[in-house]
């Protein structure tokens, strides 16, 4: 009662003391909730770090209750994505995931999934990512939120050839934003642009690439170097020239240290410096390319780009 009342007054110093107190009276088995109201005080007061720690001692409880059990998942969950804790808050992503169907939808928000989302993504867990990113679309969620998560989504399945469900999810964002008179993005621009070089619709691509370059909003670097991508990879294989297309294909990697673009306009420079007759920046961009992303440059030995200097 005297917690309660703390509470009700917000004197969360005293309701930490009286918790703190409460816990050690009580068996292991029962301190669950205490825990639980501890950790919320806790954060109340900016004190973070702590509250993690209770979070942590909590959840390794016995038996405690389901419900229970999920709400402490999911405030560690964003206590760890508030503090870019990374390798931590994956393990807690995926028991989330095994959540029933209700408890995934009733029990987390939007904007956690889509945080849980990125975060999977970044880390190349695209199937984890997809589930996470669908079910934050399928919660009651802000239409800004909703876009996002949906962009994260077609940015997957274009990387995974998936273009027809990638441009229905791009065609009802920008249907979206074409009814509430927003211009559309950066972001949306440029996964478009790609999204028409894959399907082989140049004229498209070009367009969707230009109106990423001169979009009101500068979008995040990604969005800038997959247009970049996509304008040099269109004036060097559609148009046929490759002195244009250079600047394009450096900036992706010069101005940007993008896993998934960077080392693809890498390829696409030394193909372009051959081209050109330009060999030792080729042979310069192909050692930094083996340097700084070895897994893409392993894929490209054997192939005729650079075979010959192996």
């Amino acid at each position: 009662l005297h917690v309660n009342a703390c509470l009700a007054l917000d004197e969360y110093e005293a309701a930490r003391e009286n918790l703190e107190l409460l816990q050690e009276l009580l068996e292991p088995r029962s301190r669950g909730p205490v825990g639980l109201l501890l950790a919320t005080v806790l954060l109340h007061l900016n004190r973070d770090l702590e509250a993690g720690v209770v979070l942590k001692k909590t959840l390794a409880l016995p038996e405690l209750e389901r419900d229970l059990l999920v709400q402490l998942q999911v405030l560690l969950l964003r206590l760890q994505l508030q503090h870019d804790e990374e390798e931590e808050a994956l393990p807690l992503i995926e028991q989330l995931l095994l959540l029933t169907e209700k408890e995934q939808k009733e029990k987390v928000s939007a904007d956690l999934w889509h945080a849980g989302g990125a975060l999977l993504s970044r880390h190349g867990r695209y199937e984890q990512a997809e589930k996470a990113l669908r079910l934050s679309l399928s919660t009651k969620a802000d239409g800004e939120l909703q876009a996002q998560s949906g962009l994260l989504l077609a940015e997957i399945l274009i990387l995974h050839n998936r273009y027809e469900e990638a441009g229905a999810l791009l065609n009802n964002i920008r249907e979206r934003n074409l009814q509430s008179g927003q211009a559309s993005g950066a972001e949306l621009a440029s996964l478009l642009a790609e999204l028409n070089l894959h399907l082989k619709r140049p004229d498209q691509a070009f367009a969707a690439a230009e109106q990423c370059f001169s979009a009101t909003d500068p979008g995040s670097l990604r969005a800038l170097t997959r247009a970049r991508w996509v304008m040099a990879k269109l004036l060097f294989e559609v148009e046929k020239d490759a002195k244009n297309a250079l600047p394009y294909s450096i900036k992706c990697f010069v101005l940007a240290d993008d896993p998934l673009y960077s080392p693809k306009a890498m390829e696409l420079a030394i193909a372009i410096y051959r081209a050109l007759g330009n060999e030792t920046d080729a042979r310069t961009t192909w050692s930094e390319l083996k340097q700084r992303y070895p897994v893409w440059a392993a894929g490209l030995q054997n192939t005729a780009l650079v075979k010959d200097w192996n």
